[in-house]
């Protein structure tokens, strides 16, 4: 028996082990599942919003304005103080009871009264310069109108004296915006000038009313009369003669409060050409601006002259 299992042991063995083999062998083997690999699908991009712009409550800012201009000149002595800085000279085409302007027929007599204040006013310039003052005048109506003005009154403002003082500074005061056009130009002196369309017969000589007259006169204006004395045209020196009077230069041809009846005579003996006593005919100004006179006008020092004579006090020493 023993033999026996002996025998039949391998061979069982050897079964065994076939049989494991084959249950290997026959044993599915279990295919790994491909997961499908798929491309990913862009999604379509959208443009990115801007954020809505946030209200400003802040004011517009303005731009910045320009400060007011201020003149070195204080007033004190009337429209036109001294013969220095930027000076107005406003033209005002005057009506009055006898005498009429008419803009087309007389333009050119117009004109001509433009171009004698200019030449005027260069000769001014010049004469200031030589003391040192920065002397300059704006005028031209015809490149700026503002300083042209038409008026027209049923009185007779044509007269020696200056009894309508009143009647014609109340024009300026409600028909010309002075501070305005001072600000506009950077002013420091205004001049108006009243200019009558004048015959020659029975025409007294042009005349200025102003602080040198009279502490009340703070407007101070020329009535220039274009035609006057039976014979004369108003020449540019009649003109340079008048702007010197709003600034206070005196009369030397006649005595006043400032001016003694001895240096007239002085003047008269001697062939005196100072413009404040001779005015010369012609379309040029031949006569001479002279220390007496720019000391009046407030650019020059009191002369030795002056004193010699026993002459008044400037408007500027004076107050």
């Amino acid at each position: 028996m023993r033999k026996y299992l002996l025998r039949v042991l391998p061979a069982l063995l050897l079964l065994a082990a076939l049989t494991a083999c084959r249950r290997d062998m026959m044993a599915p083997t279990v295919t790994p599942t491909e997961t499908a690999v798929t491309e990913p699908t862009e999604q379509p991009t959208e443009a990115p919003t801007e954020a809505p712009a946030e209200s400003s409550t802040e004011p517009p800012t303005e731009a910045p304005t320009e400060p007011e201009w201020e003149p070195e000149y204080d007033g004190a002595l009337g429209s036109a103080g001294s013969l220095r800085g930027t000076t107005l000279l406003i033209s005002i085409f005057t009506n009055d009871a006898q005498t009429a302007w008419d803009d087309e027929a007389d333009r050119e007599e117009m004109l001509l009264t433009l171009n004698r204040m200019d030449t005027a006013a260069q000769w001014l310039t010049e004469q200031a310069a030589a003391y040192g003052s920065d002397a300059s005048f704006l005028y031209d109506w015809t490149a700026d109108p503002d300083l042209r003005y038409d008026a027209s009154f049923s009185e007779l403002l044509v007269r020696e004296d200056g009894g309508m003082y009143e009647v014609q500074a109340d024009y300026v005061r409600e028909n010309i915006d002075t501070e305005s056009l001072r600000q506009k130009y950077h002013a420091d002196n205004v001049i108006y000038f009243f200019l009558f369309n004048t015959p020659y017969e029975h025409t007294p000589n042009p005349w200025s009313l102003g602080f040198s007259s009279s502490t009340d006169y703070d407007i101070e204006y020329v009535n220039l009369y274009i035609r006057f004395g039976d014979i004369f045209d108003a020449p540019p020196s009649t003109y340079a003669h008048e702007i010197l009077h709003a600034f206070g230069a005196p009369d030397l041809y006649y005595e006043s409060t400032v001016i003694p009846k001895e240096f007239v005579d002085y003047c008269s003996q001697t062939g005196c050409n100072d413009i404040m006593f001779t005015v010369n005919a012609g379309e040029t100004i031949d006569s001479d601006f002279t220390p007496i006179d720019a000391y009046y006008v407030g650019i020059g020092a009191r002369p030795a002259e002056a004193d010699e004579w026993g002459l008044g006090p400037s408007e500027y020493d004076a107050n």
